[in-house]
C-alpha cells in the first residue's frame, strides 16, 4: 500500500505542478458573465446553475469561456500537503511549492477586510446566501489560517504566525456570533447567520492552534463557547447534523463534513491539552470541557466508521445515501485516520479498504481523482481542488505507513 501511495502522490505532484495551480473548478460556472447577471436576478436561477454544471460529466467552461484560476482552498490544501512531503522527504523543491502557494494567499485576500480571510475564486450561490467572487468565509479562511501556521511551525517565521493571527480576527470580529443559551456559533460567512457545525469547529480549530503559539488566552475565551455549542447538538448516536439548530434546519448528516468536526475537535484536544497532556492543561481554562471533548470524539468517531463507510471501503454520501461517490469523503477519512497516533485492528483494515476502494473506483488512469461518480453515468472531469484535497489526504496517512510523522 506504501508504494501505491508514493506513486499517487508523485502522480499528483506532476499534474499539478504542470496546471500552474490553475484550474476549473465544479462550482466555477457563475464567471460566465451571462449566467452570473441571471444568477444575481434569481438566486434559484443560480443555484439550478451551479448544480447542474456541478453534475455534468463533461467540462463545458472551456466554451463558456471560464477561465482556469487559482482557488484559496487549492493553495492552503497544496501548502500543507507540501510543507508535510518537505517534512518527510527533506526534499527543498517541495518547500519552494509552498513557498509558491503561501506567496500568493498572502497577496490574494479578499477585498475590503482589515483582517487577512479568503473566499472562492468564484460567485457562489446557495439557497440561503448569495457571495460574490472573493467574499470571504470561515471555511477557506480557515484552511489558509492552518496552512500559515504549517509554515510557522517548519520555518519559524513569525510573519506567517501574523497572518493567522489576523485570521483569528477575523473570526472573531467579523464572522457574527449565533447565540444558544451560553453558547454561540460563528456564522458561516460575515454577510448573515448561518450556523453550520463543520464551519463552526474549523474556527475554533483556528483560535486553539493560534493560542498554542500566542498564549493569548483571549483565543481561547473565545473557542469554548463556539466549541460548546457543537458538543451539545450532538445527537444521540453520535453523529451531528449539518446545520446548527434554527429554524431552517434539515436533517442533513453527511460523510466528509462530519469528518471536518472530528479533524477540528482532535486538533484543539491536540492545542489546548484537552487530550490529557498534563503540561498543557495545568495552564489552560479549558479542562473543563476536556471531557466532554473527549466523549463526542469517541461516540462521533464510532458513528462515522460504522455508518459512512461499508466493510469493503465504499464511503457512504450521507445517511441513507450512498451516490453520488465524492471524493471528499474517502480523502476526509484519510486525514481524520491520519490524526491517529495508533489504529486498532478494526481500523487498519478499514483505513485500507478505503485506499484500494478510492485507487480503484476514484482514480482515472493518468493519474487524477474524479470529484464526482454516479451509479450508471460516468465521472466528473478533472478538477484541480480535488486533486488538491487527494494529495493533502494521502501525504496525511503517510505516518501510518512507517513514514516520519509531521
Amino acid at each position: 500500500m506504501k508504494g501505491l501511495i508514493s506513486d499517487a502522490i508523485h502522480n499528483l505532484d506532476r499534474i499539478i505542478c504542470r496546471s500552474g495551480f490553475r484550474g476549473h473548478d465544479p462550482y466555477d460556472i457563475l464567471n460566465n458573465h451571462l449566467l452570473i447577471w441571471l444568477a444575481r436576478r434569481s438566486r434559484w436561477a443560480g443555484v439550478a446553475l451551479t448544480q447542474a454544471f456541478r453534475l455534468l460529466p463533461l467540462n463545458l467552461r472551456p466554451i463558456l469561456g471560464i477561465p482556469r484560476l487559482p482557488n484559496a482552498k487549492t493553495m492552503a490544501l497544496l501548502a500543507r500537503a507540501y510543507l508535510r512531503l518537505h517534512v518527510h522527504s527533506q526534499e527543498e523543491a517541495y518547500l519552494e511549492r509552498a513557498r509558491v502557494c503561501l506567496d500568493w494567499l498572502d497577496a490574494h485576500r479578499s477585498p475590503g477586510f482589515g483582517n487577512a480571510c479568503w473566499g472562492y475564486s468564484f460567485p457562489w450561490c446557495t439557497v440561503r446566501q448569495f457571495l460574490e467572487r472573493d467574499a470571504p468565509s470561515i471555511v477557506c479562511t480557515s484552511f489558509v489560517a492552518h496552512a500559515f501556521l504549517d509554515a510557522y511551525e517548519v520555518w519559524g517565521d513569525g510573519r506567517h504566525l501574523a497572518v493567522a493571527r489576523s485570521a483569528c480576527d477575523f473570526i472573531l470580529d467579523d464572522c457574527p456570533r449565533i447565540a444558544k443559551g451560553q453558547t454561540y456559533c460563528f456564522s458561516y460567512t460575515p454577510f448573515g447567520e448561518l450556523p453550520v457545525h463543520n464551519a463552526n469547529l474549523l474556527g475554533v480549530s483556528v483560535l486553539g492552534r493560534a493560542y498554542r503559539h500566542t498564549g493569548e488566552r483571549s483565543l481561547l475565551s473565545a473557542a469554548v463557547p463556539a466549541l460548546r455549542y457543537t458538543l451539545e447538538d450532538q445527537n444521540e448516536d453520535g453523529s451531528w447534523y449539518y446545520h446548527g439548530p434554527y429554524s431552517g434546519r434539515d436533517g442533513t448528516i453527511d460523510n466528509f463534513h462530519t469528518g471536518f468536526v472530528l479533524e477540528c475537535l482532535r486538533r484543539f484536544q491536540a492545542d489546548t491539552g484537552c487530550n490529557g497532556n498534563d503540561k498543557l492543561k495545568k495552564s489552560l481554562e479549558t479542562s473543563d470541557v476536556s471531557a466532554d471533548v473527549g466523549r463526542a470524539v469517541e461516540q462521533g468517531q464510532a458513528f462515522y466508521e460504522q455508518r459512512f463507510f461499508a466493510a469493503d471501503g465504499t464511503p457512504w454520501r450521507k445517511v441513507g445515501q450512498q451516490y453520488p461517490l465524492d471524493i471528499r469523503d474517502p480523502a476526509e477519512f484519510l486525514v481524520v485516520m491520519g490524526q491517529l497516533e495508533q489504529l486498532n485492528e478494526s481500523q487498519h483494515n478499514l483505513l485500507e479498504n478505503v485506499l484500494q476502494w478510492t485507487f480503484r473506483t476514484m482514480q482515472h488512469r493518468s493519474g487524477y481523482f474524479y470529484f464526482l461518480r454516479w451509479r450508471n453515468w460516468g465521472c466528473s472531469p478533472m478538477y484541480l481542488r480535488w486533486q488538491a484535497w487527494m494529495l493533502w489526504a494521502l501525504v496525511s496517512v503517510l505516518p501510518l505507513y512507517g513514514e516520519r510523522r509531521a
